[in-house]
């Protein structure tokens, strides 16, 4: 320890190491030369680190205090030789410490320090010449304004760049702002200066030996870190023909935009290709640039003109408009591959040719044009007079009908979401949806209004009759024809339902992908892709808009598949359609029932002298009062029941009558148009309230109602056995599509029966009991062929006719009449009156 005490009492920064060290050894007493050593070791390992710490701080302090100042660059110099003394007395101090650290560690600290030092003194001379650079700069600048020479022009561009580099080595240092504007003021000012040269050597650009000059000139602009400048101005000037050309042609009235479009697009290329020899200095940024020159300043006119044309005729118009946008995809996709520019400048052409008027377009029209073209679409069936004079005829027309729901449902709706993607990136979805569901439902009434009901008008009369008397021999045939057109209904309604629910689908994905993370800038995109391309337009709208990222995410949760009251305008279609379609197709298979019950009462007036002539020898009438003749059914009982019996057979679809199709139109539209347009007959001749016109719908099911409907005496067994085995005949029609089918039209037939009978039978004036008798006869034939014949549960009010049709007296009838009915119910309001309707007739009207 006393050693180390005089060490570093007799230590002073300027004494001799190794003298200092001999003496110090040769004043040692008692100590061994080994902790003398020791401790001498351990005091130069401090210094050591004392040392280096001491450098780095006062180097940091250097740094900061680096003189930038006019009057402090004088003494930079001098600060300078003190570094390098500093730097020579630590080598010095270095040297002595070899033997004590690894080689490779020193070499390691003096390496940093070097680089460090190499730092310091470049920034001080950057920061000493900086004053000096920029007014020789100024100078060149001045001397350039005055000769107007390309080499004066090339010094100063020289001077400007030394002068860039020396603010890049300075720009962390204090006042990098002020000599940062000072630059580009002076970059500006030569630039500015060079103009009209740059202007008489684009001019004198005409082929390859008349580039001299601007080859002169871009090294210059190369010099300033301007190059991207001369582009531009170089770009901008050389496409002013076609300009000219563009701006001279008046495209409101070119009938194919895209064939001329396609021209002006080549001219383009043949430009930029014949740009690319003239301008050797990166040839293909120059070609991409003249073309992307050309296209942008016509951004509005092509837009406009992508309107009118739109607006001129929604179908050629939106093709016109695809075939533009494809022909812009090509052209950047040929300047890539044929002059083999930049992708990144290749789409840079892209949206200027493809992407910006069509957004235009997307913003401003767009939505109402694929509204028009779909409406178009919807209603484009021909309407001329339809002429029905055999069932082949009426075939024919339901089948082209049928035929041209692709034109719409599938070819339509696909095209449309297409052209939702391209020409608007996806972003009209949601009017899109809103116009393909109301073109879809003004099909379907177009359908059902100017199709089915002209047809039905021109074979059925209001009151159910035929209008060509023919038409009841060959009935079947007619209606099986006619079942093509529930099948177009139920065929329409599906179709309609995939049509929206498809491009619900198709537009929900597409906001999926557009809303993904992705680039910025899709590089690899392949401009013929319109797709692929629509998707970067998407992107980068997103990019540009934030609140665009609404419209998307609003399509991507929903789908669009608009409000419940635009989904029940889609409905209320589709019923229409179905009720006139099942309309047309009973009617047919109902005819001649209709008329054959027509002849129950006498009191209607004929329809028709020669029409009703012939249907007096289809079926004779019936004598309810003073008859003599043996009892027996009817005559037209009879040909009800054949008819019924044959329906059976007849309504196996054949024709081409899709089953699945048929079975898809809607039951309860059906038995609106079938069976309930008789039932309503019915109700206007009872004169019903609408609050009656209900318990006669109820009436209508035929299923007997407790404490109202009367079972026949006797047959309540019957009726239980017969309902166990309807049971089992509904499980089973369940499985078998075809029976189905069948039985549901066979259950509309005879509702339809027993309410047109019931309609014809309170119109009889008189009944006596022979005809009473005769009325029980027919009731129970008819019964039969449709219990046994055709397999149906019987009809409720066929019993409760049967009841009336036995009451022997006045009293029996009285009785039923003021039976206890249940009380409030609309169904025993009408029930009564049908019976004192029928009290009536029986000449009981004294009850």
């Amino acid at each position: 320890m006393e050693m180390a005490t005089r060490i570093e009492a007799e230590e002073s920064p300027g004494s001799d190491v190794v003298g200092f060290v001999n003496k110090v050894l040769n004043e040692t007493k008692k100590e061994s030369l080994e902790s003398g050593l020791s401790g001498m070791s351990m005091r130069l390992q401090i210094m050591s680190v004392d040392l280096e710490e001491e450098v780095e701080e006062w180097l940091k302090e250097l740094k900061r205090v680096a003189p930038l100042a006019k009057g402090e660059a004088l003494s930079v110099g001098r600060l300078m030789n003190a570094v390098e003394d500093e730097t020579k007395g630590m080598l010095r101090r270095y040297t002595q410490r070899k033997e004590e650290e690894p080689e490779a560690l020193l070499l390691s600290r003096l390496e940093i320090i070097r680089k460090n030092m190499f730092q310091v003194q470049q920034i001080l001379r950057e920061a000493q010449g900086w004053e000096q650079n920029l007014e020789q700069s100024r100078q060149a600048l001045e001397t350039f304004r005055t000769e107007k020479s390309i080499e004066k022009a090339e010094t100063a561009a020289s001077a400007l760049n030394n002068l860039t580099k020396s603010e890049t080595i300075l720009r962390n240092m204090p006042a990098s702002n002020e000599r940062k504007s000072a630059l580009v003021e002076l970059g500006d000012d030569l630039e500015a200066a060079l103009r009209p040269q740059l202007s008489e050597a684009i001019a004198q650009v005409t082929d390859e030996k008349n580039n001299e000059l601007l080859l002169r000139l871009s090294t210059v602009y190369e010099k300033m870190n301007r190059a991207e400048a001369l582009r531009t101005t170089y770009a901008n000037a050389r496409p002013v023909n076609l300009h000219r050309m563009w701006f001279a042609k008046d495209l409101h009235q070119e009938k194919h935009l895209a064939s001329w479009i396609q021209d002006f697009f080549q001219n383009i290329l043949q430009l930029a290709t014949q740009e690319a020899t003239l301008f050797p200095v990166h040839p293909e940024k120059t070609a991409a640039a003249v073309a992307r020159a050309a296209l942008t300043p016509l951004t509005a006119s092509y837009a406009d003109a992508l309107i009118h044309i739109v607006r001129r005729d929604a179908v050629k118009g939106l093709e016109d408009a695809i075939a533009c946008k494809t022909l812009g995809l090509e052209l950047s996709h040929k300047i890539q591959t044929e002059i083999k520019c930049d992708a990144k400048d290749a789409l840079q052409v892209a949206i200027a040719a493809a992407s910006v008027p069509f957004e235009i377009l997307s913003l401003q029209h767009y939505a109402s044009a694929e509204v028009a073209l779909l409406s178009i679409l919807a209603t484009s069936i021909n309407t001329q007079e339809i002429s029905i004079t055999t069932p082949e005829a009426l075939g024919m027309v339901l089948e082209e009908a049928a035929g041209s729901f692709d034109n719409l449902f599938v070819h339509g709706t696909s095209a449309s979401l297409k052209r939702c993607q391209i020409l608007s990136a996806g972003f009209a979805g949601e009017q899109v949806i809103a116009a393909i569901r109301t073109a879809v439902a003004k099909r379907l009434d177009t359908l059902a209004n100017m199709l089915i009901e002209p047809l039905t008008a021109q074979l059925i009369s209001t009151d159910g009759l035929p209008l060509d008397p023919s038409l009841i021999s060959d009935c079947w045939a007619y209606a099986k024809r006619g079942f093509l057109a529930v099948a177009l209904a139920g065929r329409a309604e599906r179709m309609a339902s995939n049509a929206l629910v498809s491009a619900s689908t198709n537009l929900r994905e597409w906001a999926q992908r557009c809303l993904l993370p992705g680039q910025k800038h899709n590089l690899l995109l392949a401009p013929t892709d319109e797709t692929s391309f629509a998707l970067f337009e998407a992107k980068l709208r997103l990019q540009r808009d934030p609140s665009a990222r609404v419209t998307l995410a609003r399509l991507k949760s929903s789908g669009s598949t608009g409000s419940p009251l635009d989904r029940l305008e889609l409905e209320a279609s589709i019923d229409r359609l179905a009720a006139k379609a099942s309309g047309l197709a009973f009617k047919l298979a109902f005819a001649p029932v209709r008329a054959a019950l027509r002849r129950i009462s006498a009191t209607r007036a004929p329809f028709d002298q020669a029409y009703d002539a012939q249907v007096v020898a289809y079926c004779e009438p019936v004598q309810w009062f003073g008859k003599h003749e043996e009892i027996r059914p009817s005559h037209y009982v009879t040909i009800v029941g054949e008819h019924l019996a044959s329906a059976l057979a007849e309504l196996e679809l054949d024709r081409g009558v899709d089953l699945q199709d048929a079975l898809a139109c809607r039951l309860d539209a059906a038995g609106r148009a079938t069976d309930g347009a008789e039932w309503d007959l019915l109700g206007d001749t009872l004169e019903l309230n609408d609050s009656d016109r209900l318990g006669l719908r109820y009436l209508a099911s035929g299923d007997p109602i407790e404490g109202l409907t009367l079972p026949r005496l006797g047959a309540q067994a019957e009726l239980d056995a017969f309902s166990a085995d309807a049971k089992r005949q509904e499980d089973a029609a369940d499985d078998e599509p075809a029976q189905r089918f069948a039985t549901r039209w066979l259950i509309y037939l005879q509702r339809a029966t027993v309410a047109a009978f019931i309609d014809e039978l309170i119109r009889v004036p008189n009944m006596d009991d022979q005809g009473a008798a005769q009325l029980t006869t027919d009731l129970t034939y008819l019964k039969h062929v449709l219990s046994v014949a055709l397999d149906l549960k019987p009809h409720a009010l066929l019993d409760h006719l049967l009841v009336l049709s036995q009451a022997s007296t006045k009293r029996d009838l009285d009785d039923i009449i003021r039976r206890q009915l249940p009380p409030n119910s609309a169904a025993a309001n009408v029930l009564t009156k049908i019976e004192i309707a029928f009290a009536t007739t029986r000449a009981c009207n004294r009850l």
